[in-house]
C-alpha cells in the first residue's frame, strides 16, 4: 500500500513540478506532506 501511495504522491508532484521549482519549495518536504495527507485520507498507517 505504501508503494502505491508513493506513486500517487510522485504523480501529484510531477504535475506541480514547475510551480514547486518557481516557488523555491523543498521537493522532499512537499513529498512528505502530500504523502502524509494522502495516507490520512486513505486510512493508511505509515
Amino acid at each position: 500500500k505504501e508503494d502505491l501511495l508513493d506513486e500517487k504522491v510522485k504523480d501529484i508532484l510531477k504535475e506541480k513540478l514547475t510551480e514547486i521549482r518557481n516557488s523555491n519549495i523543498d521537493y522532499y518536504e512537499m513529498f512528505r506532506l502530500i504523502k502524509s495527507k494522502l495516507a490520512e485520507q486513505e486510512n493508511i498507517v505509515l
